[in-house]
């Protein structure tokens, strides 16, 4: 008995006889254009980050993508009064947001009261908040030796020490990911999580 060929679509993927010359032109261009368009997805630099560098340009050595108006701080170790402060940033598209700094005690360099400028007003916790929108290119800093400079971003605190030695200019700037960098990034800081997680359980 002779085997009949399944009935509906199936039939037509049976082979090329089944599609005329025009539409096998039209499947391809758009299997052709959807390859094209995941390739832009993943390549293309669509996404802000957080880049932390040499001032000169390059590479950065630190980035972390940001997600909408997600802040990240600055916290340092005030030079004269020896007191703590927190900067707290954004990133916007083509700059970076100063939205104002938290510190315990007044020192120099240090607002002491409102302006036109920004806010000071006095916490519930005894802390002052100097409130601003100030929108800087980047912000340029050298890695302190005694002010223990951090960053502070996603929750997690990173030494500045730990990317420039004391006494080296790092730049705070926006930046642009693309998917790619930034699947293979958290991939990469997964993997480094589970060793150090690894080797803590072995000590």
């Amino acid at each position: 008995m002779r085997r009949l060929p399944p009935p509906g679509p199936i039939l037509a993927l049976l082979g090329p006889g089944n599609f005329s010359s025009g539409g096998h032109v039209r499947v391809a261009t758009c299997a052709l254009l959807l390859l094209v368009f995941s390739g832009a997805a993943l390549l293309a630099p669509m996404f802000r980050t957080l880049d932390v560098g040499d001032p000169e340009g390059g590479r950065p050595f630190f980035r972390a993508p940001m997600w909408g108006e997600e802040e990240f701080e600055i916290c340092f170790i005030h030079s004269v009064n020896q007191r703590p402060v927190c900067d707290r940033l954004r990133v916007e598209e083509d700059h970076l947001l100063i939205l104002g700094s938290r510190f315990d005690s007044f020192g120099a360099g240090m607002p002491d009261g409102s302006t036109g400028e920004g806010v000071l007003r006095r916490l519930s916790n005894g802390w002052l908040e100097w409130k601003v929108h100030r929108p800087v290119s980047q912000v340029i800093l050298r890695v302190g030796r005694t002010a223990q400079h951090r960053l502070v971003v996603k929750g997690k605190e990173i030494p500045l020490s730990q990317l420039a030695r004391p006494g080296q200019a790092l730049s705070l700037r926006p930046g642009r990911a693309c998917l790619w960098e930034i699947i293979w990034q958290l991939g990469a800081g997964s993997e480094r999580g589970k060793g150090e997680g690894d080797q803590g359980t072995e000590q």
